[in-house]
This record gives structure tokens, C-alpha cells and sequence, in this order.
């Protein structure tokens, strides 16, 4: 009798180590945000068929917190590292959205992405930088 109190007691336990380390792992692979104050920011690049490059940037950022934006998108072009080719900056003085949406002939054989970097403030008050790359891959 006593051996099985032992068994259960120690079954038990077993039981209950692993319910708080797979817990304890649960909570470890909870995403973290990736930032303070951005709520969102996404780019992306179509090329149409007349090799015109489209960049496409949309941010927001908490309006809590921050109550205007400045971004700049800038594409790169990969021929032994990348290399900016075309940069554009925008702002939003009176809120904390932003869409740009510009245009710029590219060449084929290259890899190209987009670099955007994306600052909050609060007045004149810089909050926060981030910056963000989308690739397109390789266009041919």
C-alpha cells in the first residue's frame, strides 16, 4: 500500500512539472511587441510590366501617444550590396498615419527591396525610430 501512495504521489508530481514547464514554455513563445508606439508598418513593391517600380509604405502609430510621423521608404537596389536608388520622405503633421505610394523605373537582373524607416512624435519630441526592410527578390 504504501509503495502505491509512493507511485501515485510521485506520478503526481511528474504531473504537475509538466504542466508548468509546458506553461512556462507557453508564456516563453508569447510575441513580444516589436515596438512602443508603431502600431503598424508595411511596404511592398509591384513592378508592372513597363520595369515601373510601385513602393507602397502604410503606418500608424498609436495616437495615444504620438501625434505625428515622419517616414522615409527608400529602395535598394543589390549589385554586390544593397544601394539606394530612389528615396522619398513624407510626413503627417496632424496625425500618426501615413500612406506613400510612389513610383520609379527600375532595371531588370537585380534584387531589390525596401527600406523604411518610420519615426513617432509627440510634439517635437522624438518617441521612437524603427526601421523595416521588404524584400521584393529578384526581378528579371
Amino acid at each position: 500500500m504504501k509503495n502505491k501512495i509512493q507511485k501515485m504521489i510521485v506520478t503526481l508530481v511528474v504531473a504537475v512539472s509538466m504542466v508548468t514547464c509546458l506553461a512556462m514554455t507557453a508564456f516563453a513563445n508569447t510575441p513580444q511587441p516589436r515596438w512602443s508606439h508603431w502600431t503598424m508598418l508595411s511596404g511592398g513593391i509591384e513592378i508592372q510590366s513597363d520595369n515601373l517600380a510601385q513602393c507602397t509604405v502604410l503606418c500608424d502609430c498609436s495616437p495615444a501617444e504620438a501625434d505625428n510621423v515622419k517616414v522615409t521608404c527608400e529602395l535598394q537596389q543589390y549589385d554586390k550590396s544593397w544601394k539606394t536608388i530612389k528615396s522619398w520622405t513624407e510626413s503627417n503633421k496632424d496625425g500618426t498615419e501615413l500612406l506613400i505610394q510612389k513610383y520609379y523605373g527600375i532595371a531588370k537582373n537585380y534584387s531589390y527591396r525596401l527600406k523604411v524607416t518610420a519615426k513617432a512624435y509627440k510634439g517635437t519630441k522624438l518617441l521612437e525610430t524603427v526601421t523595416e526592410y521588404f524584400n521584393y527578390g529578384y526581378y528579371q
